[in-house]
């Protein structure tokens, strides 16, 4: 065997070091691809925890926003609501979602100030992604 192309055994595998052509690496860029997948997935797992610290983060911007009273009091009911039901032993994943989607259609319907609504609505779309994989 040349200096080029060599295979060595270890640990159960064939670890083969040599030559790599083209279909080679695109198997070990959509390997490496699937494994970073995986490795976000296993990173990003969420706690009960981080969701209510998420939700009062939320709640605390909007009390600053500026948004009118009427809004305000509409997405933290909705807030309040998701809350109460994350905290119960087998909390509703629908009801959920759905006051949290409410607050976030409230939010873009009513026309608030914008820089509120670049302030919570990404914050809202993170608590439903996290509400979704959390329940």
């Amino acid at each position: 065997m040349n200096d080029k192309n060599k295979t060595r055994q270890g640990a159960g595998s064939n670890i083969h070091i040599g030559q790599v052509n083209a279909s080679d690496s695109a198997n070990v860029n959509i390997a490496h691809e699937i494994n970073q997948t995986l490795n976000n997935r296993q990173q990003t797992s969420v706690t009960k925890n981080e969701f209510i610290n998420i939700l009062e983060h939320i709640n605390q911007s909007v009390q600053k926003s500026g948004l009118d009273p009427d809004t305000q009091a509409a997405i933290k009911n909705d807030l309040k609501a998701v809350a109460t039901q994350s905290q119960k032993p087998e909390p509703q994943k629908g009801l959920i979602l759905n006051r949290l989607k409410s607050a976030m259609e409230l939010l873009i319907t009513t026309g608030g100030a914008v820089s509120a609504a670049q302030t919570i609505l990404p914050l809202l779309q993170k608590a439903f992604e996290m509400a979704k994989s959390l329940f």
